[in-house]
């Protein structure tokens, strides 16, 4: 299973523990995604991943999260459009 990079408000562990209800045997790392920032989206309040050669947004990669705990993942973000 690929790992899983988040960043913005499910940094904030006790939120992604309470949406994917059980995270197994995941384990969690700081990370960075290069090329990138985040900034605040227009007109809401949640962060958004905008390219930034010169960037590096702040995140969290998590290894061996379990599929019912991604697809609650998924679930939660995707009314916002995001992928």
């Amino acid at each position: 299973m690929r790992p899983l990079f988040v960043y913005g408000t499910l940094r904030h562990r006790p939120l992604l523990e309470t949406l994917a209800r059980d995270l197994g045997a995941a384990r969690a790392e700081a990370a960075a995604l290069p090329g990138h920032r985040v900034l605040r989206q227009a007109g809401a309040p949640w962060p958004a991943l905008v390219p930034d050669p010169g960037g590096e947004a702040p995140g969290t990669l998590w290894h061996g999260l379990p599929e019912a705990a991604r697809a609650r993942l998924d679930g939660f973000e995707a009314p916002f459009g995001y992928e």
